[in-house]
């Protein structure tokens, strides 16, 4: 059985004797392309926003999506292939000599916000330094190069760590106010406002009835509409017993008909 250091690393760290595994390859041509399209869309909008139109600024999104592929193809490869192996060889050697430590310490903030910054950095500074060399000469563009892609990959790499670490603190604030119990009394509910209709009646004067009020108003009609059923039925009744000749007719009946 191999010792904890001699444990095989996963794919893509462990020297440049592997070869291009499929997990790099996919990792660097993700990389390659997003880096293209945020590279087009970034040129794209600013010859847009400069008034160059439509065209000049597809022109200059192609010119930028191949610019920028080509660089982030470099810089993960070099990520990939040469960065990590060295730092991780080294993060190996380091740990092997220091005493066990307990393996469920959590990360402080200040690990997670320079989580990957010294792979980034150094990956930057190599492929700053190698287009600075290519673009310039070896004495006048390999350092500002390396400078420059050391400063920009860095400053991208802690703005999406510091997303994270404000992400996790959203998070846990929200389990935190969940877990606690609530010591203050619920709010009552808010009264619904009333229509604008109904205020404006009650400033003329006009009361809303209650449902009682109501009721009792629906049953005395009610009540009138069937006093006036039976009437008109007693009528109706008087009418025909006189047509029948049962009843002599009377003098409201003989002005009816």
């Amino acid at each position: 059985m191999p010792s904890p250091t001699e444990l095989p690393t996963p794919s893509g760290t462990d020297g440049h004797s592997e070869g291009l595994t499929e997990l790099a390859i996919l990792s660097v041509a993700r990389g390659a392309v997003v880096t293209s399209i945020a590279g087009a869309c970034i040129t794209a909008s600013y010859a847009l926003l400069r008034g160059r139109g439509t065209r000049v600024a597809r022109m200059y999104a192609i010119d930028a999506s191949v610019n920028c592929a080509i660089a982030g193809a470099t810089f993960f490869s070099v990520k990939n292939y040469w960065v990590e192996p060295i730092l991780a060889k080294s993060k190996a050697s380091e740990t092997s000599q220091q005493p066990v430590t307990d393996a469920s310490e959590l990360p402080s903030w200040r690990g997670l916000r320079t989580r990957g910054l010294p792979d980034v950095a150094l990956s930057g500074a190599v492929t700053g330094g190698l287009f600075g060399w290519r673009r310039y000469s070896l004495a006048r563009g390999t350092l500002p190069g390396a400078l420059a892609g050391a400063a920009f990959c860095s400053l991208v790499q802690l703005s999406a760590n510091e997303v994270g670490v404000q992400r996790l603190r959203y998070i846990s604030r929200e389990r935190l106010r969940a877990s606690l119990p609530s010591s203050e009394p619920a709010p009552p509910p808010p009264t619904p406002n009333k229509p604008f209709l109904m205020r404006f009646m009650g400033w003329l004067g006009v009361k809303q009835m209650t449902k009682e009020e109501y009721l009792k108003k629906l049953r005395a009609e009610r009540d009138l509409v069937w006093e006036e059923i039976l009437l008109l039925e007693e009528e109706e009744r008087r009418r025909e017993q006189e047509e029948g000749g049962e009843l002599p007719p009377t003098e409201d009946s003989g002005r009816m008909v």
